[in-house]
């Protein structure tokens, strides 16, 4: 017999490895999502990502910039080299292509909301109080229909947890498997 993994992702990840879980629950011991959802994009945020990409796609990409910096990070940490200095070297380095692949793709996903009570393996779901990106309220009506599911926020952060708040983040994961 294949032994259990404990699966843990982070973002587009999350949504990722709870795809993977619904078709394998056999091979998962655990599933934590950090600051992942289930759910896909609304059609008109789907709309306007796809309508913005002809201009990206023939414009120059200047990197990314302080507005959609604050969408990731917390305001308290945009001067921060450890995090934002750490998401602007990463966008430097994958560049314009790689931008427009992911928006293509993440672009496309579809909701796994009426999907998640046939999720029977433990499931931990961390999000951030700040967050822009993926609501605290998305968060409570995933853990709604989760069978055995544990919530945690951390405060005082945005989106990029795992660089915003490692520590936080290593004993929560630390504490889950543990269990």
């Amino acid at each position: 017999a294949q032994e259990k993994t404990h699966v843990v992702a982070f973002s587009m990840g999350g949504y990722l490895a709870l795809e993977y879980a619904l078709e394998h629950p056999q091979n998962i011991a655990s599933l934590t999502m950090v600051g992942a959802s289930a759910f896909g994009l609304p059609p008109l945020e789907r709309e306007r990502r796809l309508r913005h990409l002809p201009m990206l796609e023939q414009g120059r990409y200047k990197g990314i910039s302080r507005h959609r910096l604050a969408q990731f990070v917390h305001s308290d940490r945009l001067d921060a080299p450890q995090v934002a200095g750490v998401v602007r070297e990463m966008d430097a380095r994958l560049g314009k292509h790689t931008l427009i692949q992911q928006i293509q793709s993440v672009s496309l996903r579809s909701s796994f909301l009426e999907d998640l009570p046939q999720l029977r393996t433990q499931t931990q779901l961390i999000g951030a109080t700040q967050d822009a990106i993926i609501q605290p309220d998305s968060l409570h009506q995933m853990q709604q229909r989760i069978a055995y599911c544990q919530l945690h926020f951390i405060k005082d952060t945005g989106h990029m947890i795992p660089l915003e708040r490692p520590q936080e983040l290593a004993q929560l994961l630390t504490d889950f498997i543990a269990r």
